[in-house]
């Protein structure tokens, strides 16, 4: 059995890094052709996301109502999967660490596909993030954000930095609170687990369940009434699928 889920793990691996290099390579091509632009980064993103999720074995099932509009969408946080999860259903612009803009090809990609880098320990950065959010949006794209700021494992959430909601209730723009959990929680991705151990434990397994629960469209100019509204409809919807077993 170990050696079967070894494998397993092992091909699916090489399936992430192939995917990866493809889609990669097919943003790098295109905008060569065409020039840079959101458009061409999204549309390989999601290719990107829904091939990986497919590959590793991702059994995923929604509840509620996927967004369709320009928002900000806020979920919870267990693992680097849930960004193959959430972009494989609604391509977004992510806002990510600010390493992740030196590696190679995968940088680049992020960046084509509107990522938005920040550095938590600068408070200038801060600000920039919240500015190029508000691009983002103006132009018409989603912007998937983790309040939290960092993975947690559970079985709730942690506390929620506040500036998203603030831009949010700035600018009048709509936020879609989003609560997603792992059938097992061994399978979230926190503390100092290396990424390669972490993908051989869960991706051994021939099938990984998740489930995302996407809420109701909140509107408000205070971001306090958003802030509670999402924590509280993230808490209970990650409630409900523990106690139910997802």
């Amino acid at each position: 059995m170990f050696v079967f889920r070894f494998l397993l793990a092992f091909i699916r691996l090489i399936w992430v890094i192939l995917c990866t290099f493809v889609c990669g390579s097919g943003i790098v091509i295109e905008s060569l052709f065409k020039g840079k632009s959101y458009d061409i980064g999204f549309k390989y993103a999601g290719l990107w996301a829904r091939s990986i999720c497919w590959g590793i074995g991702f059994e995923v099932v929604i509840k509620g109502q996927k967004p369709d509009l320009r928002a900000i969408i806020m979920p919870n946080h267990r693992s680097y999967a849930d960004i193959f999860v959430f972009m494989a259903q609604n391509p977004a612009s992510f806002v990510a660490k600010a390493e992740l803009r030196k590696w190679p090809l995968i940088g680049y990609c992020a960046e084509a596909a509107g990522t938005i880098f920040v550095n938590r320990s600068s408070n200038e950065s801060r600000k920039q993030t919240l500015f190029e959010m508000k691009k983002r949006l103006e132009k018409g794209f989603s912007v998937t954000i983790f309040p939290e700021g960092t993975t947690f494992l559970g079985p709730s959430v942690k506390d929620f930095k506040m500036g998203s909601f603030k831009l949010a209730a700035e600018g009048n723009i709509p936020i879609v609170p989003a609560a997603i959990d792992y059938a097992k929680a061994g399978d979230a991705w926190v503390g100092k687990e290396y990424f390669v151990p972490h993908f051989f434990r869960v991706f051994g397994h021939w099938k990984t369940k998740v489930t995302i629960a996407f809420g109701e469209v909140i509107n408000s100019n205070d971001a306090t009434f958003l802030h509670d509204n999402a924590k509280a409809f993230i808490a209970n919807s990650l409630k409900e699928m523990q106690e139910s077993g997802k």
